[in-house]
Formats: structure tokens, sequence, C-alpha cells
């Protein structure tokens, strides 16, 4: 477990922390049904590539009511010995992947294994490497924050509202967005709603949430906004309008898009309709 501390005593510090519950969450209930031991031998642990590799095989095997030496049998491309090294973790060329795949009839995608290194147990990303590799806009300045291929619809943002975001460019995505305003000056934030727009002033330490697919954008505030002389951000905010944006994925995770794309353009509009 993460512990934080000032780096300077004499200064101080401002933690911000968004938790969020993802797919595993979602799947407690089969959790306490099977065991997480059961699970395990589903799963093996990406920290052991080879591991991993053999529980995946495993499973598809198992779901298709297959041995071994049936997939070598269905595998005309692969020997029989290679194949035993495969479902025992060895590592497949690309080749490889699309003879299983098509055997166990399955995405090549499904097969494909990516270890969770030593350095992505904890993954931190500095500020002045955000800086470099900022995003310039008309109205905006984004800094991509901590990131992870583990977790893909993970987006964090250090956003400077610029002088001539009046307003800045809109802004949507299909993930659950978090505002906290870390600044100096406040912010004029607008979204739309359900055919009207809407607007709210943000001062340094307030927040907002923004639900999947809304557009919303920022700006500079038109009129004098009265903010408190104390900023709950400490004397070593941000000086300037700047928001910290983390984006967290919902129910709309990529398997469940992937399913969605595979639906009858002729119905699909009644998913959640009925």
């Amino acid at each position: 477990p993460p512990s934080f501390r000032s780096r300077d005593e004499n200064k101080e510090a401002l933690i911000i922390a968004v938790t969020y519950g993802g797919s595993v969450r979602r799947a407690f209930t089969e959790f306490s049904r099977i065991g997480a031991k059961e699970v395990f031998s589903l799963a093996g642990d990406l920290r052991n590539p080879a591991q991993s590799r053999h529980c995946t095989l495993k499973r598809f095997l198992d779901a298709e009511c297959m041995s071994v030496e049936d997939l070598a049998d269905a595998t005309n491309q692969v020997s029989s010995e290679r194949v035993q090294d495969l479902v025992a973790g060895a590592e497949p060329t690309m080749e490889e992947l699309r003879s299983l795949a098509a055997a166990l009839h399955v995405r090549v995608s499904d097969l494909m294994i990516a270890p969770l290194e030593e350095h992505e147990e904890v993954v931190v990303t500095k500020s002045s490497i955000s800086r470099k590799s900022a995003r310039s806009m008309k109205g905006y300045t984004l800094s991509p924050l901590a990131r992870t291929r583990h977790q893909p619809d993970l987006k964090t943002f250090d956003i400077e509202v610029l002088d001539t975001a009046t307003p800045g460019e809109d802004l949507r995505c299909g993930l659950h967005s978090f505002i906290y305003h870390f600044g100096s000056e406040p912010v004029e934030f607008r979204w739309q709603g359900r055919g009207q727009c809407h607007s709210s002033i943000m001062r340094p330490g307030d927040s907002a949430y923004v639900s999947p697919m809304v557009v919303h954008n920022f700006s500079v505030c038109k009129e004098p906004v009265s903010i408190s002389r104390t900023n709950p951000n400490g004397g070593d905010c941000g000086k300037g309008r700047r928001l910290l944006v983390v984006r967290i994925p919902g129910h709309l995770s990529g398997e469940t898009l992937s399913e969605f794309g595979t639906f009858s353009a002729h119905g699909r509009e009644r998913v959640g309709a009925e």
C-alpha cells in the first residue's frame, strides 16, 4: 500500500486520489461462488508470462472440451511437439497464434499476453515529463499524466485553460470524467444536456463529474468572479486555471464495445431501450 509525505516540511502537499472498481469488482459474485483460487487457474499471474499463456490456452481448451492432442490435430501448421510446448507456456510466433486461434475459434488477441513488468507495478510520471509531452490546443494545454497499458481506459490530464479559451474546444469521450480545480483562478465550465446548454463557475477547490459522451468545455470567465482569499489548495497550488481530469471506465469496457460492434445494424438501437 502507498503512503505519502511532503518533500518539504515547510510546504503544504496536496494529494488528490480517485479510486474505482474495475472488471474484477463487477465479477465479485462469481469470485465468491467459484473462489479466487479456482479463478487464478483461469488467469495465471501476468508477472509470470509463461504461466499466463498456459492458463489462457488451458481455459480455451477446457471450454472446447479439447485435449492438447485434439489441439495438435486441429492445427495443421504446428507440430504436435510444438503445440505441447505452447500449451505449457512457450512464447508463440504470430503465425502460431493465428493457427491456435483458428483451431480454438477465438480471436488472435484473445491469446495474446501483455506481461506485467516490474516497472509497471507502480507508475510514476514526473511533471517535467508531462509538460514536455503536452498537447497544445487553441484553448488548452493538455499534459498527460500517469499511464499504464494494463488500464487502457484510465486517462489522467493536467489541463491548463488558456486566455484564448473563449470558449475552449469541446471535449467528449466514452469514459466517466472527474475534474478537480487545483489552480488559482476561476474557470467557467459548460456542458450540453437534454437539449440545453448549462454552465457553472468552478473556483479553486471545486470538483465536477461528467457522464460518458456528454459534450463539455472550459472557458475564461467573462465577468469578474469573487473567490476566497484562502485558496483551499494551499499556497503551492497550480498557478492560473489548472484542472486535474481523471477519466475511468464504467461498464462500457473494450470487451463490451467489441461485442456491441457485432450486433446487427438493424437492431442495435434497441439495446438499452427495452
